[in-house]
């Protein structure tokens, strides 16, 4: 039998190890009714951004994945289908935070501080380092 050659392999969110980064179709993002986020673990993903099928930059973090959301000219709305189950039987993966260090300076102090927790809990400190700074001068 003849197998898929590596680079012909379809990638899948589910796939992406701690610290890797791709880019997926906005509709691999799923909103619930409590306004939750979350990504359909099935969705295809690429290494570079098109904006055919790939607008949507997301990082795997050890418990889930930031999404890079706010330059996207795309709008989410509640989805009424989403039942969430943590373990490998759901088919959602939870977003924990979004990460977008070009526009920091555009959130608004509440905005920073979500960013700034979402940066903590990943413990990525030298993010959470550059967001207090911008807090600061916020004050």
């Amino acid at each position: 039998m003849a197998k898929l050659p590596e680079n012909k392999r379809l990638y899948q969110i589910k796939d992406l190890g701690i610290g890797e980064t791709a880019y997926v179709s906005v509709y691999a993002l799923r909103v619930d009714q409590d306004e939750e986020c979350y990504l359909l673990k099935d969705y295809a993903i690429f290494k570079k951004k098109n904006d055919d099928n790939a607008q949507l930059k997301i990082k795997r973090v050890k418990n889930g994945f930031i999404a890079f959301i706010l330059d996207i000219n795309y709008h989410w709305g509640i989805s009424d289908d989403i039942e969430y189950t943590a373990g490998e039987k759901s088919q959602y993966l939870p977003i924990i935070g979004f990460g977008d260090v070009l526009v920091y300076e555009k959130l608004s102090i509440k905005e920073l501080r979500d960013a700034l927790l979402a940066a903590e809990q990943v413990e990525d400190y030298e993010e959470a380092s550059k967001i207090r700074n911008l807090l600061a001068q916020k004050k």
